[in-house]
């Protein structure tokens, strides 16, 4: 599947599984602290938030960004993600120590908090999303190799044509 599917599924499962209005997808932009939704929302994050995710790779909850001294030392930059973004929690993506990806989702329906069943729900759409945000990645990457290639020896051709009458 091409990358904007495997969003899309993702976001469909998450909406239905955990009566959530919303569902953003974050990539990074060529700035690979700097991340952005396809609705042109941004936020950046420092190497050291980064390298926490990618250690940790939590669900962050902004209430518990707010009252668990472990998020301390990120609180002010994650609560500025938060608020700057609409989203009460952030998915990071995660693979071959990469941060992929960060999905924010906004507060559910009925309820600020997850239970303990829907953030190992999460954990697991996280791990298997990096699995396959990985392999769709690394699907785009040859893909556009390949038409690189073929446009480059297009060009070959036409040029030794080209020669070849002179």
């Amino acid at each position: 599947k091409s990358l904007n599917d495997l969003k899309a599924v993702i976001e469909k499962i998450m909406k239905r599984v955990l009566n959530v209005s919303h569902v953003e997808f974050f990539m990074p932009t060529d700035d690979p602290t700097c991340f952005q939704s396809r609705w042109d929302h941004t936020f950046k994050l420092s190497e050291a938030v980064i390298n926490w995710t990618i250690r940790h790779q939590p669900v962050i909850n902004q209430n518990m960004v707010n009252m668990n001294p472990m998020y301390a030392p990120y609180k002010s930059e994650l609560q500025h993600i938060f608020n700057q973004n609409r989203c009460h929690f952030l998915v990071p993506i995660v693979q071959n120590q990469r941060l992929l990806a960060c999905i924010g989702l906004s507060a559910k329906n009925q309820d600020q908090t997850l239970s303990p069943n829907e953030n190992e729900f999460l954990k697991g759409i996280a791990r298997a999303s990096g699995i396959a945000f990985s392999n769709s990645l690394m699907f785009q990457n040859i893909s556009n190799l390949k038409d690189t290639l073929e446009r480059q020896t297009f060009e070959l051709h036409q040029e030794i044509k080209d020669r070849k009458k002179a």
